[in-house]
């Protein structure tokens, strides 16, 4: 029973460290990561502790908290000494006038770990002993290359578009997304209504239907309409005058369209499942119809999320730097004051395109 407790704890161990050995996080990249050139905490240590912090079994310069720890680690180890010979000592001389070695609760080991113990106390050439070594290892190596992973983890991330923060959606999201829900709403409710009217017959009335893609959306059926979503055409991202340069949204406009495309989907089929379950409410009282409101109010933080994305891996700025540069130095002063204009020209078209919610329409039921 004793060695089953350790060997659940190692597997309990093992089954948490799964998600780091899949992240290729290891031995090796931690210490890569703790031995970046410039980094700013292992120099704040090295400052403070000397180059033992670097290679703590190599003596290197004597430092004053080095020379101050050899003289304490010296003051413990004869503390310690003394404990061991007299203390352990004592201990076994009883154990053996009473005819036993080790008393309750104490192994073979004891004596041995409290040696190894005292070990661990004597100073090294650098004034350190090896339990503070292995602390300066600890904190140098493991704790700066694991702070330097978390921060290079969270860099990375940022730069691929996501935010430290979660924004709340825009009231135009918001009001767009709860539109596509009442256009699918609309389309399901219609053709469950027909469904039960020509149930016996043949339907004179065609079912509604969604048609579209790519940021486009209609749902009608030739004569009514529940409605339509589409991302409003933006005019080409370029910049009038003599220093004309593009501003490329095209990619801010693709993931418009894509967002859209994922709310559509996810309202449609959300809006299925409603009408689906209000009808099995009403005719058997069963199902748990699902919160709507929440459905909404996420399916259009994820159209922000993916067009946040792609406004944060837009970077134009480089360009119109190299092309002004260039500009600047062959038609001279003159052309100084278009630097300002170009930016806030190019900062206002990004905008005009990232704020273009989609526009929708509501059901025109005529026909």
């Amino acid at each position: 029973m004793k060695l089953l407790k350790p060997l659940q704890a190692a597997a309990l161990l093992c089954a948490v460290s799964c998600p780091a050995f899949a992240a290729d996080v290891d031995y090796q990249t931690i210490s890569d990561a703790a031995q970046k050139t410039g980094d700013l905490s292992r120099q704040s240590l090295v400052m403070i502790f000397g180059d033992v912090v670097l290679s703590p079994f190599q003596p290197g310069q004597p430092t004053l908290i080095g020379s101050l720890f050899a003289m304490l680690n010296g003051v413990l180890c004869t503390v310690a000494l003394v404990w061991f010979l007299v203390v352990t000592l004592k201990s076994l001389y009883q154990g053996g006038q009473e005819g036993q070695v080790f008393r309750s609760g104490r192994t073979m080991l004891h004596p041995v770990m409290s040696f190894a113990g005292f070990i661990t106390l004597i100073p090294t050439a650098s004034g350190w002993s090896l339990s503070q070594l292995v602390m300066l290892w600890a904190a140098s190596t493991m704790g700066i290359g694991g702070a330097n992973q978390l921060t290079d983890k969270a860099a990375d991330m940022i730069s691929s578009g996501m935010s430290l923060v979660v924004p709340p959606t825009a009231p135009a999201t918001r009001s767009a997304a709860r539109a596509v829900f009442e256009m699918n709403l609309c389309k399901y409710a219609t053709n469950r209504e027909l469904a039960m009217l020509y149930q016996d017959g043949q339907a004179r009335t065609l079912p509604m239907e969604t048609r579209g893609g790519n940021g486009s959306y209609l749902t009608d059926n030739g004569s009514a309409r529940c409605g339509s979503a589409r991302i409003p055409e933006t005019s080409e991202g370029g910049l009038e005058g003599s220093l004309a340069s593009p501003v490329n949204t095209d990619n801010v406009t693709a993931a418009e369209r894509q967002a859209l495309d994922t709310l559509q989907s996810t309202l449609d089929a959300a809006a299925g499942a409603f009408v689906d379950t209000y009808l099995s409410r009403r005719d058997q009282d069963t199902g748990t119809l699902a919160d709507a409101e929440t459905l909404i109010q996420t399916a259009a933080a994820t159209y922000e999320h993916t067009v946040n994305q792609a406004l944060n891996q837009l970077n134009y700025h480089a360009a119109l730097q190299s092309q002004l540069t260039t500009q600047l130095k062959a038609r001279g002063w003159l052309s100084l004051g278009a630097w300002y204009h170009t930016f806030a020209t190019a900062n206002s078209k990004t905008n005009a395109v990232a704020n273009a919610s989609p526009i929708t329409t509501g059901p025109g039921l005529q026909g």
